[in-house]
């Protein structure tokens, strides 16, 4: 079961996570704060777990898990909360798995919501007869654009074929309630989240926009959506040589710092040094906006070179020529971009009409 309970657990502004027993008891207390997702975005927690009964006891047909969210105040007027729970009952081991997605709709101020935790809970059995194994929390600030472990994707995905329960608390109390297959569809499509990407989001706000309170994209292209360590491998197809390549993409400040090194024998030439690019909001070269973002560049690895970024779509586009080690030469891009991972051509034209084709694959780590 999921739901609220009052702010009566919060300590420190963090939850007291319960699994049976008294909350001064100090070795069933676990810590689980549910960090607030930049606007747009959402944040992912997932509690797992087996309840077990102790020596010469039983587990009742009543026991039952339960996650509540504690804050001293009701969700603020974006925030917007959806989860589900599956649980498996057998004789001797009750296993509960549950998530949670706090969306954060865009346009609206926020304030302050930095009390917001989970606390779980065990019911329908004594304390002194079971005990707790295989505990799990995983939490995944700003999931829209982040690297997820593919288990927990799994996990979350496995909760909503037939959950036990759904959750929904809805910050904007002016919003129309849905109904219970809505709330079940919000749950199935937050799930997706985690490691989707723009169709993802797309789904999300389509079962938000009936109620009224907002939608997650308005704000389109974001930095954090790119922010990361890709690595891969570039492959000349035409001439059998083949590399590493790294972007070290920092977005700090609402900056976008690409850091770009590869290695072997790029364009037939020795390893070049490592370059650096900086993009910043706004229009036009070495901008970045909702559409994406444009780098345009005189590069001693990559000549004069223009790539862009297309956002929600993720087309990699870019070209460039001459660069300082082989005059003559161009290239074109036609790429992908997914939030974990850029595959692309590469065409390579060179001076008197031969091409080449390299391929390239990134994944972010």
């Amino acid at each position: 079961m999921i739901g609220r309970r009052a702010g009566a657990a919060l300590v420190l502004a963090l939850a007291v996570l319960t699994l049976g027993g008294q909350a001064g008891d100090a070795a069933r207390q676990k810590l689980l704060p549910l960090p607030t997702p930049d606007e747009g975005n959402a944040t992912v927690v997932r509690v797992a777990f087996d309840v077990l009964p102790r020596k010469g006891k039983t587990l009742s047909r009543k026991t039952a898990a339960h996650v509540f969210l504690s804050h001293p105040e009701q969700l603020r007027g974006p925030l917007l909360l959806t989860g589900a729970a599956a649980q498996t009952r057998k004789p001797r081991r009750y296993h509960f798995d549950a998530f949670v997605v706090l969306l954060r709709r865009s346009g609206a101020p926020l304030g302050d919501a930095s009390g917001l935790a989970l606390e779980a809970r065990v019911t329908g059995v004594a304390a002194t007869a079971f005990m707790l194994a295989g505990f799990t929390a995983q939490t995944l600030p700003n999931a829209i654009g982040a690297a997820a472990p593919s288990s927990l994707c799994t996990a979350l995905k496995a909760a909503t074929k037939k959950p036990s329960a759904v959750a929904f608390d809805d910050g904007t109390k002016t919003d129309k309630a849905p109904t219970a297959a809505q709330k079940v569809a919000l749950a199935r499509a937050a799930a997706g989240l985690c490691n989707g990407g723009a169709a993802s989001v797309a789904a999300v706000d389509k079962l938000l926009a009936p109620l009224g309170g907002g939608t997650l994209v308005p704000a389109g292209f974001t930095p954090g959506l790119a922010a990361g360590t890709w690595k891969g491998t570039w492959t000349n197809q035409t001439f059998g040589t083949t590399g590493s390549l790294t972007f070290a993409i920092d977005a700090s400040g609402g900056v976008l710092t690409f850091a770009v090194a590869p290695t072997g024998n790029v364009f037939g030439c020795a390893t070049p040094a490592p370059e650096t690019y900086t993009v910043t909001q706004g229009a036009g070269a070495n901008h970045w906006n909702a559409d994406g973002f444009d780098v345009q560049a005189a590069s001693a690895a990559f000549g004069q070179l223009e790539v862009s970024l297309a956002y929600p779509s993720g087309k990699l586009t870019g070209h460039g020529a001459n660069p300082s080690c082989f005059s003559g030469l161009s290239w074109t891009l036609d790429g992908a971009a997914t939030p974990n991972a850029i595959d692309g051509t590469v065409t390579i034209s060179l001076p008197g009409g031969l091409s080449a084709t390299t391929k390239i694959a990134l994944t972010r780590s």
